[in-house]
């Protein structure tokens, strides 16, 4: 038998501006995206009933530009807002591969086990981030967040560690406002293929360069990936930071 799970992430930066001068390292800053995940469970071989949650919440990031000493790194404060998580259980012909409308699913029906998972989520976590890379260095959790909750937001980590300008990207390519790049990077399960794909936008609030960031994760093709992870028919994220 074969575990089946689909994960669907899709983010959007809401900051009022992304000017370079607000983005050093060094000063206080706040980030916001909308978070999107959807996750699909069952067994292939018995049934094609799947179980499916569908999750929304705004991700708010803060930093003080405050250096850790031991890493170099910045440190930010990540919190989980509006909280909204739905569920639905049916027949389906194959494991759904897109993002489904929050609609087609219906409020958790144990309001007990809904108060718990949203006041779980909303408990803020750290996170350190390079300045130079804006690699994640190291993420503090607290210690009584459980297992699902710590997984819910290292996946979310994942996608919002953007790699951005390619190291083999032509000045042309760049000057056309548009790239292309494939990577191994780190994930929260293990060191995975990785693509982006961007494209510059016009953005009246900016007198820089800004471009739309389209970033995915291929579970399916990781090195030495955590118990469970060879099973995943695919996970398919994305992110797009404006």
């Amino acid at each position: 038998m074969k575990l089946l799970l689909l994960l669907a992430f899709v983010g959007l930066a809401a900051t009022a501006s992304l000017r370079s001068r607000e983005l050093r390292s060094n000063t206080p800053r706040e980030l916001r995206y909308q978070y999107d995940a959807q996750v699909a469970t069952g067994i292939e071989e018995v049934s094609n009933a799947f179980s499916t949650m569908r999750m929304r919440f705004e991700v708010v990031m803060r930093t003080d530009g405050a250096v850790d000493s031991e890493t170099g790194a910045e440190r930010w404060s990540v919190v989980f807002r509006s909280v909204n998580i739905r569920q639905r259980n049916n027949a389906t012909d194959a494991l759904p591969k897109t993002l489904l409308p929050m609609e087609q699913f219906r409020n958790i029906e144990k309001p007990d086990l809904w108060y718990q998972m949203e006041r779980t989520l909303k408990k803020p976590f750290g996170v350190l981030i390079r300045p130079r890379d804006l690699a994640i260095a190291k993420v503090l959790f607290d210690e009584e967040d459980p297992f699902w909750s710590v997984n819910i937001k290292k996946g979310c980590l994942s996608l919002l560690q953007v790699n951005f300008i390619p190291k083999d990207a032509s000045r042309a390519t760049l000057e056309k406002g548009q790239w292309t790049k494939e990577t191994d990077e780190m994930t929260v399960a293990a060191t995975c293929k990785t693509f982006y794909s961007a494209k510059k936008v016009e953005y009246h609030e900016s007198d820089s360069q800004v471009f739309r960031v389209d970033k995915a994760i291929d579970f399916n093709n990781c090195l030495n990936p955590i118990d469970g992870t060879r099973s995943l028919p695919g996970i398919w994220n994305g992110l797009r930071h404006v």
